[in-house]
């Protein structure tokens, strides 16, 4: 029964798929459009045992078409005859595993029949549907240096180009891994891949995928913070990051110190900037900058407690018998804090204390000469959901059994030194080298010359610089300092000479600069006097003679008090006439004409032109070479009386 029953099955199989001819083979033609007429894809989809599961089949819309049904056509073999037909209104379908001969080649084709009665029909896509077809995975991808890095689970075909450009390079895969160089690193590049078998006869590139650059070098970081209402602070975090055009997102984590709750602040942000409002703690803030390649280096920084917080309580302490026992005001009514303590904020205990309470002791043991920091934070809740939900109630410092300081203050310097003072300027002795609390820092300074010391106490709560004054010109001075607690003062540091300045700032060059003025001033008087007093010898010695034909004296206006009257003296020999010189003058004139017509008057006050007919001779008559000479001879001896 069971072989009559698998006889008629497949002759019943047989004849349906006979009769189920594909008539539309020999009806249809290639469609004019080769992208659609290409478009068509099929790959096999296998089970992680590696079993095939079915074929799936994609084409692409004929174009201008919004609507249409399209048939499917599958052909077994090189026999037409055995084919099935499948509709379809989508552009993809399944076809299973029971519908395909596995082990021989299957043909498939689309095909769209249009209301004129035309039909085209896309290429034939051939397959062996156990072959399997599909493309390499890359598992890894990375832009670094000047390499293209890929990691591949398959051998297959691998293409590349630049971002800016349509030019591809292609690549037969067959390792795992591969390196390619590129030649600079300042550009992007896109990569596909697709599957390499003899078998496989339509192979199909996956889509474009971007090849993310590898991450170096971290983030740099700067946490700024600002006082909010008492026991909150806001911090403000941003970063650079070279890299940042190629950061898919960084990762903010926001750790409390110590992390008594176990709860850290996680943000994944495109920005570089982030602010959140915390408590007044101890935070480690870290950035890592992430993306398809992978993480960059993490950058961290740590958050201080702002200094001098304004917290809502004050914490006591006091030490006894290996026990701190602490309390508090004002009283807290919150059900839920958490205490803080230890010498180093990377090594804190903390205790939960679930009921309000006033005070509360802590037990040892502790190590002596170190500083303990003990803190209090409440919460909004009775758990620990979140840093930012508690609030510092208060801090303090003790230390368990003080000594003095072992170290003195370091980097001491000497600057600004004057006539009469000098600035000191040190560093702050290391908290594990204080073993207590420093009351105050002192000042040994010696006058060499004198040999007298003298001792300065300086509040450690002001700047770390003094100024020593009153001290004398010109000496030899040295210096010392040293830290003081409770116990005694600790070594002094090592010596420093200085020597005060002879002059006071500016009085130098107030000095050059009085006798540069002082010099240029005798200089300059020394030259006037010597000019002044040859000039009087010369004249004394070497009396000015006047040349009577390079005289250019040519009037003389009268003047109302001595009743000059202005006539001319100089004439030519044409115009010159001595008759017409009926004249009243003050002074003593002399008149000199030309050599041929000199005429010499030499006239008194008050006196008349009696004299005329003496001197001067008529216009008409000119002078003889001896009255010239005569004339020449009076000249000179009045010029020499006049000297």
């Amino acid at each position: 029964m069971i072989c009559i029953f698998v006889i008629l099955m497949a002759l019943c199989h047989q004849s349906s798929c006979e009769s189920d001819s594909c008539v539309v083979i020999t009806n249809c033609h290639e469609s004019p459009d080769r992208e659609w007429r290409d478009g068509i894809f099929c790959h096999s989809v296998f089970s992680i045992s590696g079993d095939l599961l079915m074929v799936n089949c994609s084409w692409l819309p004929y174009p201008s078409l919004s609507f249409g049904e399209y048939k499917q056509q599958l052909v077994w073999g090189n026999n037409p005859s055995y084919c099935m037909e499948i509709d379809a209104t989508e552009t993809s379908t399944t076809i299973s595993k029971y519908d395909l001969q596995s082990d021989e080649i299957n043909t498939i084709w689309v095909s769209l029949q249009f209301s004129n009665h035309e039909c085209v029909k896309t290429n034939n896509f051939i397959i062996i549907p156990e072959v399997n077809c599909q493309a390499p995975l890359i598992q890894y991808a990375a832009q670094s240096a000047k390499l293209l890095k890929f990691g591949i689970n398959g051998i297959g075909q691998l293409r590349y180009r630049e971002t800016a450009t349509d030019d591809w390079h292609m690549i037969n895969v067959t390792d795992h891994s591969i390196n390619i160089a590129v030649p600079e690193t300042s550009k992007s590049y896109f990569v596909q891949q697709r599957c390499l078998n003899e078998s496989c006869f339509h192979c199909r590139w996956t889509h474009e995928k971007l090849i993310p650059h590898k991450l170096t070098g971290a983030p740099d970081v700067t946490v700024t913070t600002k006082k909010l209402s008492p026991g909150k602070q806001s911090i403000s975090i941003e970063w650079k990051y070279a890299m940042h055009a190629h950061v898919d997102v960084y990762n903010v984590v926001i750790q409390r110190l110590p992390d008594s709750c176990q709860s850290n602040i996680n943000f994944k942000i495109k920005t570089t900037t982030r602010h959140v409002n915390l408590s007044i703690a101890f935070f480690n803030v870290s950035v890592t900058a992430n993306n398809e390649a992978g993480n960059s280096f993490v950058a961290s920084t740590l958050v201080r407690p702002i200094s001098a917080p304004e917290l809502p309580g004050k914490i006591f302490a006091i030490y006894e018998h290996d026990i701190i026992f602490l309390t508090w005001s004002p009283f807290f009514i919150d059900d839920f804090c958490v205490i803080n303590w230890g010498t180093n904020y990377t090594h804190m205990k903390d205790d939960v204390l679930m009921d309000p309470i006033q005070n509360y002791s802590i037990s040892g043991p502790f190590e002596k000469w170190k500083r303990y920091t003990i803190t209090i934070h409440l919460h909004d809740s009775n758990m620990c959901m979140d840093s930012r939900n508690e609030t510092a109630f208060g801090i303090t410092y003790i230390y368990v059994e003080e000594g003095a300081p072992r170290t003195s203050p370091p980097n001491v310097t000497i600057k600004n030194v004057t006539k009469t003072s000098a600035v000191i300027e040190w560093d702050e002795i290391p908290e594990e080298d204080c073993l207590g609390f420093l009351l105050f820092y002192t000042i040994f300074y010696t006058d060499i010359v004198n040999n007298i010391t003298q001792e300065i106490n300086v509040n450690v709560s002001s700047k770390r610089i003094y100024q020593i004054k009153e001290l004398a010109s010109s000496h030899e001075y040295q210096v010392r300092i040293s830290g003081v607690t409770i116990k005694g003062a600790g070594p002094p540091s090592a010596p420093l000479i200085f020597t005060t300045h002879y002059y006071a700032e500016g009085e130098f060059q107030i000095i050059i600069i009085s006798t540069c003025v002082g010099l240029v001033i005798i200089a300059v008087t020394v030259v006037s006097v010597c000019a002044y007093i040859l000039n009087r010898t010369k004249n004394w010695y070497f009396p000015k003679i006047p040349t009577p034909h390079l005289s250019h004296l040519s009037s003389i206006n009268e003047e109302p008090a001595t009743k000059s009257k202005s006539f001319q003296l100089l004439q030519t020999q044409e115009d010159m006439s001595c008759g017409s010189m009926d004249l009243e003058v003050i002074e003593k004139v002399l008149v000199l004409s030309t050599p041929k017509d000199l005429c010499v008057k030499e006239i008194e006050s008050n006196m008349y032109s009696d004299y005329q007919n003496q001197w001067c001779p008529s216009a008409q008559a000119p002078l003889t070479q001896d009255e010239t000479m005569s004339v020449l001879e009076t000249v000179l001896q009045l010029a020499k009386e006049e000297t």
